[in-house]
């Protein structure tokens, strides 16, 4: 549970500091489709931790398993080109209140009631991190598509 809350910490904090100013950066479009145990994950993010000098990035899967990545602080939707390290999580609020665990998604921007929240992570943790989940991209000038398979 620490781990989860550390990571959103860290995470809004990257985006604070690479500005709230939009700046014209070299992006391009990434995108792609997250699979689990075959079928299209929706809600999870998916966290390209740049290699070099680039900026981190993330995006939100829809109802089909889709995402596309954004880079905080940036006039167009895309990553600059380079290495990076992906990683996977499907983070949820979980609303302790209730006997029963009723799962939100978790947006730090629009928070459900005034207690912190109780976060999960709702898929293995290896695939939440970087240097354990085995998945990469390497984006390149032109339309890149990353898919990722989760078993």
């Amino acid at each position: 549970m620490q781990r989860i809350t550390f990571f959103v910490l860290t995470t809004a904090m990257i985006i604070l500091a690479t500005g709230c100013g939009k700046e014209s950066l070299p992006v391009v479009e990434v995108t792609g489709r997250v699979l689990y145990q075959g079928k299209p994950l929706e809600g999870a993010a998916v966290l390209f931790y740049a290699e070099t000098d680039q900026r981190s990035c993330s995006g939100t899967t829809d109802a089909n398993g889709v995402y596309n990545i954004y880079t905080a602080g940036t006039d167009t939707n895309g990553a600059m080109p380079g290495n990076y390290r992906v990683a996977i999580k499907k983070v949820v609020n979980i609303n302790a209140s209730e006997k029963k665990e009723e799962a939100t998604p978790y947006n730090p921007a629009k928070p459900t009631n005034s207690r912190p929240p109780v976060l999960k992570n709702l898929l293995p943790e290896k695939w939440g991190d970087p240097e354990q989940s085995g998945f990469s991209a390497q984006v390149v000038k032109g339309k890149n598509t990353f898919d990722f398979e989760l078993e």
